[in-house]
C-alpha cells in the first residue's frame, strides 16, 4: 500500500513527521509520501505532488486547529487561497481513485461544509479518525486495522521491522529448537505410557505397528521408515513457525 499524507504545517508537521517515521517501519506499507522528504530542491513541487496522488492508494488528510487558516489572522481563511497547496491537494485527492481518510488531531474538529471551498466540500462527508498524539502508537495501529481490514488487537502489532539475516537465523534456530523439544516430550511421554516393556518410540511402534516383521531388523528399518521421517517433519514445521506466524500477522 501506497500512502500520501497531506498536512499543514502551522499545526501537523510533528504528527505527519512522526507517521511518516511509524509507517516506514510498517512492511505492509510499501511507500509514504510526505512533502518535505520526498520533493527534491529544483523540482516542480505541484508536479510532484499531482504525481505522488496519481500513484497513492490512500491519502490520509491531517486537520490540526489551524486548518482552515494555516495560522494566519485574514480577512479569508487560507484554505479558501486557490494557491495553497493543502486545498490543492485534498482538491486532487478527492477527485481521483485515491482512498481519503481525514484525520482528527487531537481535539481538531472537522470543518462543515459552508467553511471550505466548493472543491472540498465533500470532505466533512467522509467518516473521520481521530488521532491523539498522547496515545500516538496505539491509535496508529487501530488506523492500520481500518485501512486494511484487520481486527484491532494490542498496541505494536503492526510495527515489525524487516527481517534481517541476523533475524533469520535466529527464527530457523529458535523454531528447530521447538521442534525438538516436541519430540523430546512426546519421546518421554510414549515411554511412560506404553504397555510394551521398552523405552524408546522405535521400539513401541516395531511392536505396534510392525509385530509381524520377519526379523526385528527389518522390523526396526520398517518403523524408522515411519519415525524418523515423522521426528525430521516435526522439526522442519517447528523451523518455518516464526515465519508461518509473521506472513499470517501481515
Amino acid at each position: 500500500m501506497k500512502i500520501f499524507i497531506s498536512y499543514r504545517r502551522a499545526d501537523a508537521q510533528m504528527t505527519a513527521r512522526a507517521m511518516k517515521t511509524f509507517l516506514d517501519g510498517i512492511p505492509a506499507v510499501s511507500e509514504v509520501f510526505l512533502d518535505f522528504d520526498e520533493i527534491p530542491v529544483g523540482q516542480d513541487f505541484a508536479a510532484v505532488i499531482n504525481s505522488a496522488l496519481a500513484k497513492s492508494d490512500v491519502c490520509l488528510v491531517l486537520i490540526g486547529d489551524k486548518y482552515l487558516t494555516g495560522g494566519q489572522e485574514t480577512e479569508q481563511p487560507r484554505i479558501f487561497d486557490p494557491e495553497d497547496f493543502v486545498r490543492r491537494e485534498v482538491s486532487l485527492a478527492l477527485q481521483s481513485d485515491t482512498k481519503v481518510v481525514p484525520i482528527l488531531i487531537d481535539s481538531a474538529n472537522m470543518p462543515n461544509a459552508a467553511s471550505l471551498p466548493d472543491d472540498l466540500k465533500e470532505l466533512p462527508k467522509l467518516n473521520a479518525f481521530q488521532l491523539r498524539t498522547s496515545h500516538f502508537n496505539g491509535d496508529m495501529d487501530d488506523l492500520l486495522d481500518v485501512l486494511f481490514g484487520k481486527a484491532a488487537g494490542s498496541s505494536g502489532r503492526w510495527t515489525r521491522p524487516p527481517m534481517t539475516a541476523m533475524g533469520v537465523v535466529k527464527r530457523i534456530f529458535g523454531g528447530a529448537a521447538l521442534g525438538a523439544a516436541l519430540v523430546i516430550a512426546a519421546t518421554v511421554i510414549h515411554s511412560i505410557v506404553q504397555p510394551f516393556g521398552c523405552f524408546d518410540m522405535v521400539c513401541s511402534t516395531q511392536k505396534l505397528m510392525f509385530a509381524d516383521a520377519p526379523t526385528l531388523t527389518d522390523g526396526y528399518n520398517r518403523a524408522r521408515e515411519v519415525v524418523f521421517p515423522a521426528w525430521a517433519g516435526v522439526v522442519v514445521l517447528g523451523m518455518l513457525s516464526p515465519f508461518l506466524w509473521r506472513w499470517a500477522k501481515r
